[in-house]
């Protein structure tokens, strides 16, 4: 995809970020869309990021797709609003956060996490990739035996994800990709919080899930 390095000021955010030096990121415009070019080239892509746009060490938060345009007045993919400037807002009021770094990505249940889980048959291992296909959210679940343990049969299955609050998710179970003998696909109600998702399965509160992001 070819990009012309064209700016253009039309919301007060961007606005204001023409104002930064050269040497700085900038927001930058085509046909397309927005993106933000970073003083190294680069831009930020494929999910959330914190943005400082004037560098006062408070920045707003955009999403951006696998492409690096900003959704503007959009639902992002895990179905949190952002506004006219592309900013993410909670009830319509733009959310802002301290921040370090210039461009810093955000907390994403986007991934791949391992971990345990708790069942009838007892602790066993799990793999979960989360990532998107299209406007969809896809979580792979891998279960296993953990060391020197047989007390599972290893397994994997497709979840649907749903957002169902600001850091809750549910994994829906969808469809087996490797079915071991008498094994029923279970979905999951997760919390995500520091990179790792912590959790029960949907109408069974023994089956528990505690898994970090790699």
């Amino acid at each position: 995809m070819k990009r012309t390095w064209k700016t253009a000021a039309c919301t007060s955010v961007l606005t204001l970020a023409l104002a930064v030096p050269a040497f700085a990121g900038q927001w930058q415009q085509n046909t397309e869309g927005w993106w933000y070019s970073q003083d190294d080239g680069t831009y930020p892509a494929n999910g959330w990021y914190w943005i400082d746009t004037d560098r006062d060490g408070t920045g707003e938060c955009y999403y951006f797709n696998q492409s690096g345009y900003c959704l503007i007045s959009q639902t992002a993919p895990d179905g949190e609003q952002t506004d006219a400037n592309g900013a993410w807002m909670v009830n319509n009021v733009v959310q802002t956060q301290k921040v370090t770094a210039e461009v810093t990505k955000r907390n994403t249940i986007l991934g791949t996490y391992t971990g345990t889980y708790n069942a009838s048959h007892g602790k066993a291992g799990i793999d979960i990739a989360i990532f998107e296909t299209g406007d969809v959210q896809v979580a792979q679940i891998n279960f296993y035996n953990l060391r020197k343990r047989t007390n599972v049969q290893e397994g994997s299955y497709l979840c649907q994800v749903r957002k169902t609050g600001t850091n809750t998710y549910e994994l829906r179970s969808d469809h087996w990709i490797s079915e071991p003998s008498g094994y029923s696909m279970v979905s999951w109600k997760v919390t995500l919080e520091n990179d790792g998702l912590t959790g029960q399965a949907v109408g069974n509160s023994d089956y528990k899930l505690n898994v970090t992001k790699n």
